[in-house]
Order: structure tokens, then sequence, then C-alpha cells
């Protein structure tokens, strides 16, 4: 339910007779109303801020036009459907902050109709959250499985370091070799080209100790001198 018009505006304030007229817009979700100083801007907020205190305006005539009906300006103070309104203007500034011989700023809130049901699934989701004993909820179980992807995580990082130095120690040599330099990114991009030629490519990759005594011993074989 949105606020569609205010029609017709007649002795209320600095308007004499107003009338919607035929070309201007009815109002959408978001409105911007602007004019001169003195052309009516506070008088239109202080009528919707009678609306919203269901106060019959105390001179003057207006109508104001929603989404299924309207209700005039003398019928504010009945229980006739509405719209909710809230109109934050000089006013409300005047009457809630600024309160001329009152020490203090108020507690300003609203208390809907659906607020305790809304308040009810909050409390329940807090709970499922937190847990019965605030530890083994929704929230410590997420908690729980970001420590252990952490320490898989790092356990990983030093698998694939510890196996880049066994390799590099194993495979270096006084000449120039590329396993000289031979680090954790590139055992992992090995792996990674071994993985992608598929399980057959993997297995077959595997050494027994007799095959790596065997690359060892091929390894260490040093050039002879020609013949």
């Amino acid at each position: 339910m949105k606020f569609l018009k205010i029609t017709p505006v007649r002795r209320y304030r600095i308007f004499r007779n107003f009338t919607w007229p035929a070309t201007l817009p009815e109002f959408t979700r978001y409105n911007v109303i602007y004019g001169w100083n003195g052309s009516g801007k506070t008088t239109l907020s202080s009528a919707y801020r009678a609306l919203e205190r269901r106060q019959d305006l105390a001179s003057g005539e207006c109508e104001f036009f929603f989404q299924g009906g309207s209700i005039k300006g003398n019928q504010l103070s009945s229980d006739r459907p509405r719209p909710a309104v809230w109109v934050f203007n000089r006013g409300y500034v005047d009457e809630t902050v600024f309160r001329p011989g009152l020490p203090g700023v108020p507690s300003i809130f609203y208390v809907a109709e659906g607020s305790k049901d809304k308040q009810g699934r909050i409390d329940g989701i807090s709970t499922l959250l937190r847990g019965p004993d605030g530890k083994s909820g929704l929230a410590g179980k997420i908690s729980a499985a970001l420590g252990n992807e952490q320490r898989a995580n790092k356990a990983f990082d030093d698998f694939q370091i510890s196996k880049a130095a066994a390799t590099k120690a194993e495979l270096r040599s006084s000449d120039s070799s590329r396993f000289n330099n031979y680090n954790k990114s590139d055992f992992r991009s090995g792996i990674d080209r071994l993985l992608a030629k598929g399980d057959q490519a993997v297995k077959a990759a595997k050494l027994d100790e007799r095959g790596l005594k065997e690359a060892r011993q091929k390894k260490d074989v040093k050039r002879q001198p020609a013949l």
C-alpha cells in the first residue's frame, strides 16, 4: 500500500486551493519535492505528520489518496485504514530532540505489529547459530571447519616444501641443472602435470625400492673419457 497523491488542499496554511494537475505523475517509491522557500514543502510534511499522529487537521481540508482508498484531513483520528507513515521534519526534531524546558534526548523507537514475531525469529536464528551451549551451533561448526581448512592447507604447504627440498637434494648436481633451484612451485607444477595425464600415468611414475635404486645409479653415473 503506497501513497498516490494528496488533493485537493484548500485553506490549509499556505495552500489556498490546490488541485493535483492531470499532468503531474502520482507518487512512486522515491520522490523529490523541491521549491522556493515558502512554496509549501513544510506544509505538506506537516499534513503527513498529522496523518502519522492521527490528528485531524485544525484548519483547512485535504484528502490523501493511496492504493485501495483515501482518507480526508478531518478523519485522521479515526480507525480508517491508511498506509504506515513516519515523518522526520522540523516539527519532529523540535518535539523529540530539542525539547524546550526538558533536559536530555529521549529514546526514539518504533514497535510495529510484527515486531514480536520478527524478534522471535531473530532469537531462533541466534540460538541456531550459537547452539544451546554457545559453541555447538552453526557458528561454532563454521569456525571449526575454517580452522580445519587452515590446518589442512598448512599441512599441504609443509608437505610440498619438504618434498621439493628432498627432490632438490636428490637431483641437484655440480653442473647446470634445473634441480639446483628446485622449489615448492616446481614440485606443485610437476604434480599437476602428472595428474593431468591420468591415473595410468600416475601409476607408471611410481617407483618401488628397486626402481628407485636403479634411477639413483643412473643419476650417479659419471661420464667416461672418450676412447
